[in-house]
């Protein structure tokens, strides 16, 4: 514990009276002490409230020759309250609460050595805290957001480190991702020699918006920065020295409005994790907590269900993250299945098309066209959609049941690899 504490005064008066309870009372020596701040501060500072619930532990107890109602509880605790130079007067109301009045002479003696030599945290156990805070992204400016969160991160440092706590002060800065492959790409562009000569470049900001609009407008441009941040991610020299230009302009801006605040903080980015992602992610593998997904490392989460508990969410996970990923028209069991539905038709010129959307929205989709590279947003609706129609609700004497399409549990069995099924336990899914 740490020296040089200072205990707060509801404190003090607590302890006082746990040791009166427990010289009154030794069977309940294990009461805690209920004090609260005073009704009235001419009746006193504090209030014990620990004699109106005693009369019923003491019975309880089998206490012999206890009292029996609260005042003359209260009464007792008084009488072996230990002395002291903190409570000046007590006074028992006829209900058992004891109004306490501090002594003048002991606040007047605390002042003073506050006054002396300062406020001192209270005691309690030394432990190390980290804060996580500010964390502004290189690049780009900080915002009312970023200030707020430096702010009150500063201030719970400082209180924890007054309270003599060991603070780590942790700087999540964003300075790794997409991001940096077009801003190396731009400056590769702009400053060929930037290798060798270090580029001018004041106002990161314009750069970042700069490169970000040839991003957005240039395919080209695009898979460039893409290729730029996977050799970022490698390790490629060329590629870090440009990304530690990046973050060290962006670096000085930051602490020009660190220094202004008075904060202190230290930097551990997204980048500081980088070496330890490989280990992670094959003891991820290894704890089959992660597979293999169109050539990327994926973490699964989820558990085995059984068709008969499939759920509307879990039907909408399915068809997103399996039968959505297979172009449509190869598989004949869900083809039949949404066809039954309403949902599969043909075209004016005989294509068969998933109805997509609904009411002035619905439009025809070619199956051909239905699989993983439809994007994300639009397996998303489709799946939503497909999955409010395939699980229904039916009232039942046990009450409401959600009932899966008999065609489309007919497509998961038809799925390669989808469904389980052993001896000991039902058919199930992976969801």
């Amino acid at each position: 514990f740490f020296r040089g504490t200072m205990q707060s005064l509801e404190a003090i008066v607590g302890q006082l009276f746990v040791n009166a309870i427990k010289t009154s009372f030794p069977a309940l020596a294990a009461v805690k002490p209920l004090i609260t701040p005073g009704r009235d501060l001419a009746s006193g500072e504090f209030q014990c409230n620990n004699a109106l619930q005693l009369p019923k532990l003491l019975k309880a107890a089998n206490v012999a020759d206890a009292p029996k109602s609260p005042q003359e509880v209260g009464q007792c605790i008084v009488k072996n309250l230990p002395e002291n130079n903190v409570i000046a007067d007590t006074v028992v109301a006829p209900q058992g609460f004891i109004n306490i009045k501090i002594a003048k002479k002991y606040v007047a003696d605390q002042l003073y050595d506050i006054l002396q030599d300062g406020l001192k945290p209270p005691p309690q156990k030394k432990q190390r805290v980290l804060v996580d805070f500010s964390s502004p992204n290189i690049a780009k400016e900080m915002h009312v957001g970023h200030l707020r969160s430096t702010i009150l991160g500063e201030c719970l440092c400082r209180t924890f480190e007054f309270c003599g706590h060991e603070v780590i002060r942790v700087n999540h800065v964003g300075d790794w991702g997409t991001q940096f492959g077009m801003l190396i790409a731009h400056l590769k562009d702009n400053y060929p020699d930037f290798k060798t000569n270090t580029p001018p470049i004041s106002d990161l900001v314009a750069f970042y918006k700069e490169s970000k609009a040839r991003f957005d407008a240039d395919p080209a441009f695009k898979e460039r920065a893409q290729q730029e941040v996977v050799a970022l991610q490698g390790g490629n020299e060329e590629n870090l020295k440009a990304w530690r230009l990046i973050c060290e302009v962006s670096r000085v801006e930051f602490k020009k409005i660190y220094e202004r605040l008075e904060v202190t903080v230290e930097e551990k980015g997204e980048s500081f994790y980088n070496p330890y992602m490989p280990s992670m992610v094959q003891e991820l593998m290894d704890a089959k907590l992660a597979d293999v997904s169109d050539g990327a490392k994926v973490i699964v989460s989820g558990a085995q269900v059984p068709l008969t508990d499939l759920t509307q969410a879990d039907v909408e996970r399915l068809l997103q993250s399996n039968l959505l990923k297979t172009p449509m028209n190869e598989q004949p069991a869900l083809v039949q299945c949404l066809t039954d539905e309403g949902f599969v038709v043909d075209d004016p010129e005989g294509v068969q098309c998933l109805k997509v959307g609904s009411g002035k929205k619905e439009r025809l989709l070619a199956l051909t066209a239905v699989d993983s590279n439809m994007g994300l947003e639009t397996a998303s609706k489709i799946a939503k959609g497909l999955s409010e129609a395939l699980v229904k609700t039916q009232k039942t004497k046990q009450g409401k049941q959600l009932v899966v399409n008999a065609g489309f549990l007919d497509a998961l069995h038809a799925t390669p690899g989808l469904v389980s099924s052993t001896e000991e336990s039902a058919d199930s899914v992976f969801v």
